[in-house]
């Protein structure tokens, strides 16, 4: 296994440019969720130009690849997603995004370049390693949408894999370092829609009305409450209302208020419990004020929960190639991933990437227009992938 250990190492090394351009391109022609047809195309010709096994599939945007070691050992699958975000690049960089209004500003250009070489090294190598690699370049990562259609699309039984990989770049770690945690990782996602309805009227004669504007301040107050009162105050919950739409002037009140907002948290249990406590908040309150209060869920996601037994074949991995400090994160994110759908089925583990160097713009926080990536962080994720690989199947 050392000897499979070191080859990748240097293979690594051997495709930096080759890795680097990949990624500018890709950089430069961003493509939104479920308009990846570019990048999609781009990912099976450099995968076929190896020949790489790319599996014939009935995705609308998004592929999924095969590389096949010796016989024997597990299906390993790692997935990375393809999609950029709907903003305009900031960057000073001098690859920057040709497609007006898109942008890599989440790293998932050097996601690609990262998985792409790593399919490339796996086919090189193929005798010398056991077991099977599958890759899933999906799309609509952005939109927490992109794993429920791959999956519907039969994806896990195309590749059959026994334990799944995902990565994602980290501006708050420096190049090099790497990100691991065992268990609870990132939260679960629900959105809520909240409707108040009153009674209009003129906002002259407020006796004769029920404010349903009024009902919703003191509602954004008790949700509150909820975190701070209903929570432990050991486990981490987020409610937040982004946006309240609600009357037409000033001097009139309205017979309906409408709210949005997000919910996160990291165990099932804490989830049904929230939701059982927002609903209840909404309609009483809208109640005890003369209105009436209903509340909608949508789910974006389950809480992505690291296997402990594959984060620790990851966190050997990382340590194998970590030029910087293997971060064992205390906490967990409160964002969410899609990437947690494939964790119903399968065991995995999910790790970060430092991207940041001396540059403050490394420094920005994601999604932010104006965020560069140190490129090195490409190799970084490659290396792991490929350690873990030749670890879990020696």
């Amino acid at each position: 296994m050392q000897k499979v250990k070191d080859q990748f190492l240097q293979l690594v090394d051997d495709y930096k440019e080759q890795a680097i351009s990949m990624r500018r391109y890709l950089h430069q022609y961003p493509e939104t969720a479920g308009c990846e047809k570019t990048t999609t195309n781009y990912i099976k010709e450099r995968l076929q130009e190896s020949d790489i096994e790319v599996v014939d599939s009935p995705f609308h945007t998004g592929l999924v690849a095969k590389v096949n070691g010796k016989t024997g050992g597990k299906i390993i699958c790692i997935r990375v997603g393809i999609d950029a975000l709907p903003v305009k690049e900031e960057s000073d960089v001098d690859f920057i995004s040709k497609n007006e209004g898109a942008c890599h500003c989440c790293g998932h250009d050097l996601h690609m370049a990262a998985a792409i070489i790593c399919a490339k090294i796996l086919h090189e190598t193929r005798n010398t390693w056991n077991g099977s690699v599958g890759f899933i370049f999906q799309p609509a990562t952005e939109t927490g949408k992109g794993a429920e259609y791959m999956i519907r699309q039969q994806v896990l039984k195309i590749l059959r894999p026994d334990v799944i990989l995902g990565f994602h770049c980290w501006p708050e770690l420096l190049v090099g370092s790497v990100g691991v945690r065992r268990g609870p990782m990132m939260a679960a996602s629900d959105s809520l829609k909240i409707i108040i309805e009153g009674k209009s009227g003129s906002a002259a004669h407020p006796h004769k009305c029920v404010d349903p504007i009024l009902i919703s301040t003191y509602v954004m107050q008790l949700l509150q409450n909820i975190v701070s009162r209903e929570c432990s105050p050991v486990e981490p919950v987020v409610i937040t209302i982004g946006k309240i739409i609600g009357g037409t002037g000033g001097d009139s009140i309205p017979n309906i208020v409408e709210m949005e907002g997000t919910v996160r948290t990291l165990r099932a249990a804490q989830r049904i419990c929230i939701r059982k406590a927002i609903s209840r908040t909404v309609e009483h309150t809208a109640a005890a004020m003369g209105g009436t209060g209903h509340v909608t869920f949508i789910e974006n996601g389950d809480s992505v929960i690291c296997d402990e037994i594959v984060a620790s074949y990851l966190e050997e991995a990382a340590a194998y190639v970590a030029t910087g400090p293997i971060d064992q994160l205390q906490k967990p994110s409160m964002g969410m991933e899609d990437f947690s759908y494939y964790l119903r089925d399968l065991p995995g583990a999910y790790f970060r990437i430092g991207t940041a160097n001396k540059q403050s713009a490394s420094k920005l926080p994601l999604h932010n227009p104006a965020l560069i990536f140190d490129e090195d962080a490409i190799l970084v994720a490659c290396k792991i992938l490929l350690q873990f690989t030749a670890i879990y199947n020696t």
